[in-house]
């Protein structure tokens, strides 16, 4: 992504609304994924699928519920561009959304050398 890139996310968005938002014109089926609602009784494969102009992604969060003794997934499905990264969560029936609050606070460099070798790392705490 570029320097300076936006970051877009949307929550259980309208079509009004992702229109609005989107960065470009979108394929109607990349549309129909990022508004398709969540179902707790059929969960899509996580994809990566390459367009001309951008990528669409479908991610699923696992949440583990130690004392019900089950499991859910949240849904986040994503396009990017050069420019721009559109995330669009969406809201299991009867469950949250995916927390962005870990993800935004803002990130410091660290820099670690090891011998023979040099990484930098990007950190959120």
């Amino acid at each position: 992504m570029a320097h300076g890139a936006r970051w877009i996310d949307l929550l259980d968005p309208r079509r009004e609304e992702l229109l609005a938002e989107a960065p470009g014109e979108l394929h109607e089926r990349a549309i129909a994924q990022l508004l398709e609602p969540p179902d707790a009784g059929r969960l899509p494969r996580p994809t990566i699928e390459p367009h001309t102009d951008y990528v669409l992604g479908v991610l699923l969060v696992a949440v583990v519920v130690e004392q019900e003794d089950r499991v859910f997934y949240q849904e986040v499905d994503f396009v990017v561009t050069p420019e721009t990264i559109l995330t669009v969560r969406k809201t299991p029936p009867g469950e949250e959304p995916f927390s962005l609050a870990p993800s935004t606070r803002p990130a410091r460099r660290r820099d670690r050398r090891r011998r023979g070798s040099s990484s930098t790392t990007w950190s959120t705490r």
